[in-house]
This record gives structure tokens, sequence and C-alpha cells, in this order.
């Protein structure tokens, strides 16, 4: 039935625009995208801003590419919509699908003077913080035919703050492949970073700035040292703040957590790693969404995140993971503790996280579900 439905869809020709500059969720969700489509033989062409980090990542797989520097003038940038509008002419895509805010105007712009007109979609992957309802943005919204949004949180902004009719507003919660069949063993990747396969090991993976929260962790990590858990700290991500990773670094040797914490760039195949960690934790203040905890339950690993945002509705307190007070170093150390203290409800809420991401995050189940709203949309 699977192989069915994917030959219909391979009917439909896509075109995704994305300039986003960012090395976030939106951006590994896009690529991520593109190799989904790739492997199920999608018609599909992609713009993508030149020297990005999301160009870097696709160009090495996908050839059906066309990147572009980003305007010079993001409210109105007319030679820039001209250019995307020939290459809509040219491929004469069915859907042309955006994920940035920014790219708004310039899609609308590039459909108006495209001569085909394919209908526009637009994911929302970040909070909808102020109202949308004066003429600028009313004329811009008119243009989207589809607006979906990545959790229950964003619909009800979205139905509130935009300009659209509630038909065109839809809730897609984004998808997660399944858990790799080659993980790293622990063995291989603890000696490789000089860690101790013995201690209880909570991870961080996500952009290394300060929103993000890696102070939290290490804060965490000085109280339980204190309270006698001998824990240990993997960090890894993009550095965005080099300031923000020198301070990193000057707490750990301030507190004398240095051998304890290890800082590591950016993973390229994160679930494949993600089997070597105790718990994985979410230090965000207000995460949209929290992509890395669905990767994290997939893998059948135990979840804590600051309940914020998007995250309350990836993680049930005590049922899939575990929810700490948001910004509270205090109350994430009692979490950590308690998934130490009960190795039995640590193996349970890794499982019934997993049963959840199974059912609820799954990859094919997200795209089957778009395609059928690109299906309604044609029709």
């Amino acid at each position: 039935m699977v192989l069915r439905y994917y030959m219909r869809v391979r009917n439909i020709k896509l075109l995704t625009l994305c300039l986003s500059e960012g090395h976030g969720g939106l951006e590994l969700h896009v690529a991520r995208s593109i190799r989904f489509y790739q492997n199920k033989r999608i018609n599909h062409h992609v713009i993508l801003g030149k020297d990005t980090f999301l160009s870097t990542q696709v160009s090495s797989f996908w050839e059906k590419l066309t990147l572009v520097p980003s305007p010079r003038l993001r409210a109105f940038p007319l030679a820039t919509a001209k250019k995307i509008a020939r290459l809509i002419d040219h491929q004469k895509p069915d859907i042309l699908h955006i994920h940035w805010n920014k790219d708004l105007p310039l899609a609308v712009l590039a459909k108006m003077l495209s001569h085909h007109k394919p209908k526009l979609f637009f994911t929302r992957h970040m909070d909808i913080r102020h109202s949308k309802h004066d003429l600028y943005h009313r004329y811009f919204y008119a243009q989207i035919d589809r607006y979906l949004t990545v959790t229950k949180r964003i619909l009800t902004e979205a139905k509130t703050l935009l300009p659209l009719s509630a038909s065109k507003i839809q809730h897609l919660y984004l998808g997660v492949a399944k858990a790799p069949k080659n993980p790293i063993k622990r063995t291989d990747f603890f000696k490789k970073y000089h860690l101790n396969p013995d201690l209880f090991t909570m991870g961080v993976l996500g952009r290394i700035e300060h929103a993000k929260g890696q102070h939290l962790a290490i804060e965490c990590l000085s109280i339980l040292h204190q309270q006698n858990y001998p824990v240990q700290l993997i960090i890894a991500g993009h550095v965005m703040t080099p300031a923000y990773l020198a301070d990193l670094i000057q707490l750990c040797q301030d507190k004398q957590l240095t051998p304890y914490v290890c800082f590591i760039d950016f993973i390229e195949e994160p679930m494949r790693v993600m089997g070597t960690l105790d718990a994985l934790v979410l230090t965000t203040n207000q995460e949209t969404f929290g992509l890395v905890l669905v990767e994290a339950m997939r893998c059948q690993i135990p979840v804590i995140g600051s309940n914020a945002g998007g995250v309350p509705e990836i993680i049930t307190h005590q049922e899939t993971g575990l929810l700490f007070s948001t910004g509270d170093p205090t109350d994430l150390a009692t979490q950590i503790k308690y998934l130490i203290d009960h190795p039995q409800v640590r193996e349970q809420l890794a499982q019934q996280g997993k049963l959840k991401a199974d059912m609820m995050f799954d990859e094919e189940q997200h795209f089957e579900k778009l395609f059928k709203l690109y299906d309604e949309a044609l029709s």
C-alpha cells in the first residue's frame, strides 16, 4: 500500500525554497526532507542560499539544486524573485514549499511574476510572537494556500495572530527516521573522546549559544557532584557564539568539572551516537519543538526537557520522559538523580518514549500526511 501511495505522489512536482543561514532544526528538517524525497524518487527541485549550512549539507548528495544569494531587500526582493520566477516557469512545480518566515515575500513575488502558479505551502517552525494583521502582512499571507504548524501551540497562535482563514491553517508534527541499524558502540565512542564508560553520561546536543542553555547543564553537573553523584556531560554542536563557548569552558574550570565535561563539534549523524548516552537533556528556555528529543526517544534513550514551548507536547512527565522547571539547574539535577536512583523507571521511560515517538513523530507518517495535504490543495 505504501509503495502504491508513493508511486502516485511521484507525479507531484515539488519546489522547496529555503535561504535560511541558520544551523538549527528548521535547516536540518529541510535537509532530511530532500534526502527523503531522493530516496522515494520524487520530482523535487531545491533553491537554497549560497554558502549556507543548509547548502553545504545538501550539495553533497542532491543535484537538482539552485543556489542564490540572500536578497538585499528582504521586504521587496524583486531581483531574486525574478530569477526564481524564471525557474518556476521552467520547472513548472505543483507545490512551492517554504519553511523560513523571511522567505515569504520572496516566494509570493516569485509566484506573482511567474506564468506558472504553484500552490504555496508554508511550514512554520518558530513561535509567532506578534500580530500580522497589518496591511503589509495581510497582502503576503493572502497568497498562502496552506499554513502548517509544527506544534499545537503554534497552531493556536496562528489562528489568533495571522490574517488567514482557519481552513488554511493545519498542524503537522515533524517526523524523524527510525533509529539507525549501525549505531556507534559506547566503548568505541567513549574511548575516542577519553570518557569514562562507567559513569552516568548525559548529553546536550544542539547549537552552542546562550539560548540553548548549556550553562544550565554544567551548573546541574556541579550540583550532582556536590551531592556525590559522579556524572559526566557531553556538549556537542556548532559553535555559534565563541565567547559563550569560552564562558562554558571557564565555568567548568571554576567548578573543577573539566575532567567530566566533553565538548564535541557538530555530529553529522547524531542518532548513531545517542545510544551511547544514559540520558539526553534539552536545556533551552523556549524550544519551539525539540527535534533532538524525538531523535533520542526513537533511539530508546530517556529524555529530560525544559517545561516550556513545544517540549510538553513531546514529553509527558514521568510517562515518556521527564520535565524540569525552565532555567532551574537544581530541578534538572533532581530529575537526573531520579533516573540514576531508579534504573527500572529509567528503562520504562525510554520504552514509553520510543513508543510515543514511533507513533506520533515517524518520518514516513509525516510525509504521507504532507502529501495528502498537497493532494487536497491541488484538487
